[in-house]
């Protein structure tokens, strides 16, 4: 799913201590023309309501960067073992499948999206999660290397101010399925997957998470069949290798540096509510009815 880069008028918006990035659009509704009456008052403010909810003349595009990204690693042979091992600080976050001595790995990324709630009287309409690809190894004989993404729903998630980026492992992850190659079932969502070709190496590529989103905002409570919003705000994306086993893909993190390098961002598109439709269309009818008349 792309993004429209139509997109102007940036401007910054800071929620206490958190700072997230908008994209204003706004259509272009003008009420011209004198001698209004009630009945063109009327279908004006009509008009702008279908224009603004149904077209999204009016949409805010919200970056939200990534909070922490980082990936765990299942390796054990019997005299190694990477289960313990950290690695926060590397350049770059991939999803691994194999069982050979079960060198698993998965990648757990975190996103504050507490701010959106002070948009008040918003709803998503959709999101994706932006990531740039940095390689993709195809199992012999393959030509694909799959990639699932997942979201957690019951509030059980990565809680940064107890397990930071630079202490996450692979022992205590959260909703790690220690013994096998995804997560647990209680309280994870699948939200994609998408088979990575070599073209994409070098892509930014964006992965829809509009559903869970909503949820975490309580715009959607019935996803996932959990909890019916994130309570806390920061939401764990966690991803695992789908298909076939031994492929591997690799994203930039936040970590890495040079001219290429894109760390994860994840871009919400919000819409005035209905009720905040109505009362722009309300307020166009009063403007029309109290406009003078001229002779």
């Amino acid at each position: 799913m792309g993004m429209k880069s139509s997109a102007v008028d940036g401007v910054s918006r800071i929620f206490g201590r958190r700072t997230v990035s908008t994209y204003k659009q706004h259509g272009g509704n003008e009420i011209m023309g004198t001698k209004a009456t009630v009945v063109f008052g009327m279908v004006v403010s009509m008009c702008l309501a279908c224009t603004l909810n149904v077209w999204g003349g009016w949409s805010d595009v919200v970056a939200v960067p990534v909070g922490a990204d980082t990936y765990v690693r299942g390796y054990d042979d019997g005299s190694y073992s990477a289960r313990n091992s950290n690695m926060g600080t590397q350049t770059s976050f991939h999803t691994y499948r194999t069982s050979y001595r079960t060198d698993n790995r998965k990648s757990y990324l975190a996103f504050d999206v507490d701010g959106i709630r002070d948009l008040k009287r918003n709803r998503v309409v959709d999101a994706v999660l932006q990531m740039r690809v940095t390689n993709v190894n195809p199992y012999t004989g393959h030509t694909t290397a799959g990639a699932s993404w997942h979201g957690i729903t019951d509030n059980n998630d990565w809680d940064l101010s107890v397990l930071s980026e630079t202490s996450i492992t692979y022992n205590n992850a959260p909703k790690n399925d220690l013994g096998g190659s995804y997560f647990v079932s209680d309280g994870v969502v699948e939200l994609g997957n998408l088979s990575h070709t070599s073209d994409h190496i070098g892509e930014i590529l964006s992965y829809d998470v509009t559903d869970y989103v909503s949820w975490a905002l309580g715009q959607n409570p019935t996803f996932g069949s959990d909890d019916a919003y994130d309570e806390d705000g920061l939401i764990s994306i966690l991803w695992a290798n789908s298909w076939p086993a031994s492929s591997y893909v690799y994203w930039n993190s936040k970590e890495a540096v040079g001219e290429d390098a894109f760390a994860p961002v994840l871009l919400v598109t919000v819409v005035p509510e209905p009720a905040v439709i109505t009362l722009l269309g309300a307020c166009t009818l009063l403007v029309a009815v109290r406009r003078p008349r001229h002779c």
